[in-house]
């Protein structure tokens, strides 16, 4: 949690060292599976502060309308993203309740998977050996979605070229639709065409790379 992987060993109070033991998998998936039945709802006041953080991310959204930044753009499709990302918080510690740190919580991991978008190749090498399969998975699609010509983000990418490379990388199709459902969830991108299209929704028609591809 907090994107970052437990260390193999665990120092004691006496310096000493133990080895860290991994949760076994049928333990998670008994976790997963109480947590599943839990359905938190959202009481009026942390609706306020979700909404408010909802502004204030859009403002400082349009601050950054020029820079480098611009494409963490703020759609109401985020507000949806906090929600969602705040239940499951929720879920997690077992109650029908949303409280206010589930939701900066949520901020948390939003503003994590934005900054991986505009991270330089220096910071993106320190955590590669840290990233999740989800993670993995996104830098696989948005190299493809940079020209190497000129750097360029193309605004549209055939779901198709997408599957191809991610299984050439060794990936499954489910950790495909894990990572499309994730960053959908967010707000960076959108299915369109039945399926067939990626297009990231914050990349204006008149910034897009022209692929000629997407003519075909």
């Amino acid at each position: 949690m907090h994107n970052k992987q437990p260390d193999a060993s665990i120092q004691l109070a006496n310096g000493a060292e133990e080895e860290f033991q991994p949760i076994d998998s049928k333990t998670i998936r008994e976790y997963i599976s109480k947590a599943r039945t839990y359905r938190p709802v959202v009481p009026q006041e942390v609706g306020d502060y979700v909404v408010q953080s909802y502004i204030n991310m859009r403002k400082e959204s349009q601050r950054n309308e020029g820079s480098i930044k611009k494409f963490s753009h703020i759609t109401p499709r985020t507000l949806l993203g906090i929600l969602r990302l705040a239940q499951a918080s929720a879920r997690l510690r077992f109650t029908d309740l949303v409280t206010m740190e589930d939701v900066d919580e949520a901020l948390r991991l939003i503003e994590v998977s934005k900054s991986s978008l505009y991270a330089d190749e220096e910071a993106m090498a320190q955590i590669r050996d840290d990233e999740s399969v989800t993670s993995k998975i996104f830098q696989i699609i948005k190299t493809l979605a940079i020209n190497p010509a000129n750097g360029k983000l193309k605004k549209y990418l055939k779901m198709q070229d997408i599957k191809l490379r991610v299984i050439a990388k060794g990936f499954t199709i489910q950790q495909l639709d894990d990572c499309m459902f994730e960053y959908d969830g967010v707000g960076l991108w959108q299915i369109i065409d039945n399926g067939e299209t990626l297009m990231f929704t914050n990349i204006n028609e008149d910034d897009e790379d022209n692929d000629e591809e997407m003519e075909e």
